[in-house]
């Protein structure tokens, strides 16, 4: 009994329960502002979130299970890389539309954005997170009904022969289209909310500037790939972004990390309306701020609070601050590339494999190169590699308009 009484007792000491969790309040002055812009709009709500909308209630279901699981995935996260988030002081206000043409309206008339091009945002001075059902975007709405034409055109007109087989392809592209439009909504709404927790929590601050990369590779880490994806997050591999990366580095379309650094913009050439500039820039920011995070999570904090002091404000001190917490910008691209050559060994037959090999045979390896890693995660190369083809990544932007039979 003495015994039983000692585990029991040790057990309790090394695994506490986990604190019983905090009731929010569904009222604050953020949903009192979106609801007297939206009077028509129903509520649902759930432990942390707020949910406005005009969509049927198992849409809004659907929603608030994906922003919950966003939820503890962020804190999940942020535990284990040491983040120290403020509690939510209310639970978080988002608007769900079901029609493009009136959040374009809304972003535009009462958050005073332009977003014809995303199927989302997250507004930090209203502290809400804005998004539209994809699947109901003139251009999905399109692709739809040219495949119910030619399902009217296959049954009326196509050889007996071949109808079946004709009706299969159709009705298997429409399966497709819809699929991929639910999983690029999903994936956006895990997006912004990402965006919503990292200022809400205060880890980074509205109205300080912050390096595109960062702040967009922050949020890319917790989309989901699919609608029942659960997998997200600094210590999960994104099979779409990585493909994506990969095929911009055989392309020689990486931005330079010293440009990543310094610049406000997209990266070289990069256009926010450019699909495939922004579809490489995401990408990257996506896989190098998952590595910094599993590999540098030190040096991600104490970057993390010089931004949130405002030192990105001044072009001419972006890339010290940087450097002064990482080392030189040079020695860390290279340290990167070395770590995705041990996941991806086709990295040494790129132009930016080429230029690391070149580099190495020089012998001029960097002290700050030379140690191992001592990130949170194993060496890279134990990383289960993600089974994509870069050629077949789906893109995040709509479905491409279906062929004729």
């Amino acid at each position: 009994m003495l015994l039983a009484l000692g585990l029991t007792l040790a057990a309790g000491a090394a695994d506490p329960p986990p604190p019983a969790p905090v009731a929010l309040s569904e009222e604050s002055d953020r949903l009192a502002a979106a609801r007297k812009l939206l009077p028509a709009f129903s509520l649902s709500s759930t432990a942390h979130y707020v949910l406005l909308t005009d969509a049927p209630k198992d849409s809004a279901a659907k929603v608030l299970d994906l922003l919950e699981s966003t939820h503890d995935a962020f804190h999940a996260d942020c535990r284990r890389l040491k983040f120290e988030p403020e509690p939510l002081r209310h639970k978080l206000v988002a608007i769900l539309f079901t029609d493009k043409a009136a959040y374009t309206a809304f972003a535009k008339t009462s958050d005073r954005m332009d977003r014809k091009w995303a199927a989302g945002y997250y507004n930090p001075s209203a502290d809400r997170l804005v998004i539209y059902d994809l699947y109901s975007s003139p251009e999905v709405q399109q692709n739809l009904k040219l495949l119910r034409n030619n399902e009217l055109k296959i049954t009326q007109g196509a050889p007996a022969n071949k109808k079946s087989e004709m009706l299969q392809k159709n009705r298997a592209e429409r399966r497709r289209l819809i699929g991929q439009a639910e999983d690029s909504f999903m994936a956006t709404v895990a997006h912004e909310a990402a965006h919503q927790l990292f200022f809400h929590t205060g880890i980074q601050s509205p109205g300080k500037p912050y390096p595109l990369w960062l702040a967009e590779g922050l949020a890319t880490v917790f989309e989901v790939e699919e609608a029942d994806d659960d997998s997200v997050g600094f210590f999960a591999d994104n099979a779409r972004h990585l493909a994506a990366k990969r095929a911009a580095t055989v392309a020689d379309r990486l931005v330079p990390l010293r440009a990543l650094v310094t610049s406000d913009m997209l990266g070289a050439g990069a256009d926010a309306a450019s699909g495939g500039d922004m579809k490489d820039f995401y990408s990257q920011a996506h896989v190098l701020t998952s590595w910094i995070a599993r590999h540098r999570p030190t040096e991600l904090r104490l970057y993390l609070e010089a931004l949130k002091a405002g030192v990105h404000g001044d072009p001419r001190k972006r890339q010290p601050v940087f450097e002064s917490i990482f080392g030189p910008v040079a020695a860390l691209e290279r340290v990167w590339l070395r770590a995705e050559a041990r996941r991806w060994a086709e990295l040494w037959n790129t132009p930016a494999g080429r230029k690391l090999r070149a580099y190495d045979e020089q012998g001029a390896v960097t002290a700050q190169e030379k140690p191992a890693d001592e990130g949170l995660e194993a060496d890279a190369e134990e990383t289960p590699e993600p089974q994509a083809d870069p050629a077949e990544a789906p893109a995040p932007e709509p479905p491409a308009s279906p062929s004729a039979p």
